[in-house]
């Protein structure tokens, strides 16, 4: 399974974590939407639509897919393994939910432990789409 994607533009948002290919270092560097950067000669500049876009077209910007190590780096605690029909899903804890995730293909279901009740079930394809969703669910503020 490949580790990386590229982005559409419409996945951009402020906070949203990707990796530019850094032309004067050769190597890839992680950034973040709407953030303030400082390029070579010192100026400083915004990592907005426009300049995306461009960035996008040309191969130069790159997501990492959703993986354990971001789901522990939301907050979440290595649970247990469940075990599936095709393989077995590492599961997560975080205060009253539990987190059943399964790698290939990113799908996430997620339970409300208090009340047994299943609060989602979805793709999910990177840390921000995860960190975005604990939000819109109550799970972090």
């Amino acid at each position: 399974m490949e580790k990386y994607y590229v982005p559409t533009i419409e996945e951009m948002h402020a906070g949203f974590v990707f990796e530019a290919n850094d032309q004067q270092l050769k190597d890839w560097c992680q950034t973040v939407f709407g953030s303030l950067l400082i390029n070579n000669e010192g100026g400083m500049y915004t990592t907005d639509l426009k300049r995306i876009a461009t960035w996008i077209s040309n191969g130069d910007v790159r997501v990492k897919f959703l993986d354990r190590e971001d789901i522990e780096a939301c907050g979440w605690k290595r649970y247990g393994t469940e075990k599936g029909l095709l393989s077995d899903r590492p599961t997560f804890v975080n205060n009253y939910c539990l987190l059943s995730f399964q790698e290939e293909g990113g799908w996430i279901n997620i339970f409300n432990t208090t009340s047994d009740i299943q609060i989602f079930s979805g793709k999910i394809k990177n840390k921000s789409e995860l960190s975005r969703l604990m939000k819109q669910l109550g799970i972090i503020n």
